[in-house]
C-alpha cells in the first residue's frame, strides 16, 4: 500500500504484520520530493531490526524498500524519513 506524505520530514507507521526477511517495497508520494533530492531512513521502533533502503527517488514519490534481519515478531515498526534537498551549481 502506498503512502502519501507531503514533507520533508515525517514518520511512517506500518501496518501490523511479522516481519520478513524476504525484501518488500512500497512508493511514498511526497509532493516536496525532487529527482535530485536525497532521502535519510532510520528505524524509530519496532522489535524487529529492518534493513531500509530507499530504492528510488523521483520528482514527487520515493521508494522504500525493507526487509528484517530474521526476526518474525508481529509489530508495527515506524520508519522515519528526512528529504535533503539538493541544490544544483
Amino acid at each position: 500500500t502506498g503512502v502519501t506524505l507531503n514533507k520533508t520530514n515525517g514518520a511512517i507507521t506500518l501496518v501490523s504484520a511479522a516481519g520478513s526477511a524476504a525484501w518488500q517495497s512500497f512508493t511514498v508520494t511526497n509532493s516536496t520530493v525532487a529527482a535530485t533530492d536525497t532521502v535519510i531512513l532510520n528505524q524509530k521502533s519496532g522489535t524487529d531490526l529492518y534493513m531500509l533502503s530507499v530504492t528510488n527517488v523521483a520528482a514527487g514519490s520515493f521508494r522504500i524498500s525493507f526487509a528484517t534481519t530474521g526476526g518474525v515478531t508481529v509489530e508495527q515498526p515506524v520508519f522515519t524519513y528526512a528529504v535533503i534537498k539538493a541544490v544544483v551549481a
